[in-house]
């Protein structure tokens, strides 16, 4: 929909329609960003257009998946 807005922390954010604003957003509550584990930093996405979000880090995804990708010697 046509200006429909998500804020998300960063590390969710995976991917979404070239419609989509995206905008990187500074936390104002400092403490939060260091001890609170979301970090300083979150994005507005501002549509229309779909927008995937995830629920674990891209890092972790990626080593969920590594064992199972083909390598030459198998």
């Amino acid at each position: 929909m046509e200006g429909q807005r998500i804020i998300a922390q960063k590390s969710a954010y995976l991917a979404s329609e070239v419609s989509v604003e995206f905008e990187t957003v500074f936390t104002k509550r400092f403490s939060s960003g260091l001890l609170g584990g979301e970090g300083m930093f979150l994005v507005r996405l501002t549509g229309p257009g779909k927008v995937v979000l995830q629920s674990m880090p891209i890092a972790n995804l990626a080593a969920k998946i590594v064992p199972y990708v083909p390598t030459s010697s198998n």
